[in-house]
This record gives structure tokens, C-alpha cells and sequence, in this order.
């Protein structure tokens, strides 16, 4: 089956660690920096390219499964578990970013349910979320998100220092067969998580970009509150 390939605008993003902070704060400290750098994507993304209220907007939370199946160390083959978190576009767009948070880290526990529990436990942890559809929300409405902080890209040294920056391979014209943002290790001198973004249709990057931009402030000021 042939893959269909859109061409979406390549965005270079940092969402601050101020702005990670104030989420951290109003989540009472249950929420980590990929939940907080999750939920800032998910809703302005979807704020930008669903105007139906009533359409889904999923997220799928692509996650290396390495530690939880015991892979031996130095293995390097691909061990990656994924899991959808749906809800109503209006709830994601409009929505308190603490509760996109909530979502996020049930996702998170699905998918270590799926090799301790044996998947037993998806169907009790999905109450109260919006129901899964047994189909998936169109390509366009779906935005996958995945992190290469934590896998030590960064620490590689050939000689001559650490890498200036980590960063995914890039698809030729940016064409890519989904919507996606990778979390990358800090560049220096930058002060927050580094995104690679392939979300949004160019355009659409400019609203995306503004929307991260009132986010942050709207944050802070509730910071100041």
C-alpha cells in the first residue's frame, strides 16, 4: 500500500524551560518535561488545523520500549510502542493545558500496561477519556509526537566535543506520510527543549508559530496571577 506524502513546513522550535516550569506548577508537579512539551504542541497545532469542534484531534505518542521488555544493552534495533490519546478537538484546543497533561500520562501508563499487564489494563485505564473510534481520525488530524532526549545522542563524542545538535534525518522537500514533532537534546546556548516540527502545512506555520508565541505568555501571566 502506497503511503500518501505531504509536504509540511520545517519548523525549528524551543519551548522554554519557563514556560515547561509554569505547566510543571499548575499540574502540582505531576507532569514531566516531555508531558508539558506534549500538551503545548497538541493544542496549538490543533487550534491552527481543525476548525470543527467536534472532530477528533488525536495524539500518538510514539515511545522506545528498550526498558520495558528488558532489551540487553547495546542492543540498537527497533523496539518502539505506540499509543493514541483522542479527544475532541474544542477539549484540546480550549481545554486547560493541565488536563491535556492528565491524557498524556494515562497514554504513557497504557504503554506500560502493554507489557506488564499484557494489555489488560487499557480498556479500565481508558475510562473517563473519550471513547477510542474503531477508526482513526483522518492523517490530517492526528499529530505523533516522539523525543530523542533521552537516548544519549547527545553524550557522543568523537574526538572533537559533544554534537552542537541532535536532530532527526529529514525527508527530501520535507515530504513526509505524517503529521510529527520530535523533541530533540538542548542546543547550545538555547534555553528550552529544541522541537523539530513536520505538523503543519506551510501555510499553516505562521498561526502555528503565533500560537506557541500567545501560549506562552498566557502561561506566565498565570504564572504572575
Amino acid at each position: 500500500m502506497r503511503v500518501g506524502m505531504e509536504e509540511m513546513a520545517c519548523l525549528h522550535v524551543t519551548i522554554s524551560w519557563s514556560l515547561i516550569s509554569c505547566i510543571k506548577a499548575e499540574c502540582g508537579g505531576d507532569c514531566t518535561v516531555f508531558d508539558a512539551v506534549a500538551a503545548v504542541l497538541w493544542q496549538c497545532r490543533t487550534r491552527v488545523v481543525i476548525s470543527n469542534p467536534d472532530t477528533p484531534a488525536a495524539l500518538v505518542i510514539s515511545s522506545d520500549m528498550r526498558g520495558l521488555v528488558r532489551a540487553k544493552r547495546g542492543y540498537y534495533g527497533n523496539c518502539v510502542g505506540s499509543q493514541p490519546v483522542e479527544a475532541k478537538s474544542s477539549t484540546v484546543a480550549s481545554g486547560d493545558i493541565k488536563d491535556l497533561v492528565k491524557l498524556i500520562r494515562l497514554a504513557k501508563e497504557i504503554i506500560q500496561g502493554m507489557i506488564t499487564d499484557g494489555g489488560d489494563e487499557t480498556t479500565s485505564a481508558c475510562a473517563g477519556v473519550d471513547q477510542q473510534q474503531e477508526n482513526p481520525p483522518p492523517r490530517h488530524n492526528t499529530m505523533v509526537v516522539t523525543s530523542l532526549r533521552n537516548l544519549g545522542f547527545d553524550a557522543v563524542d568523537f574526538g572533537r566535543g559533544g554534537p552542537a545538535r541532535v536532530m532527526p534525518p529529514l525527508s527530501p522537500a520535507e515530504r513526509v506520510p505524517m503529521n510529527v514533532c520530535v523533541m530533540c537534546p538542548p542546543c547550545k546556548g538555547t534555553d528550552g527543549v529544541d522541537v523539530v516540527s513536520l505538523c503543519v502545512k506551510p501555510e499553516h506555520a505562521d498561526a502555528f508559530l503565533r500560537e506557541l508565541a500567545a501560549l506562552h505568555m498566557h502561561m506566565h501571566m498565570l504564572a504572575r496571577v
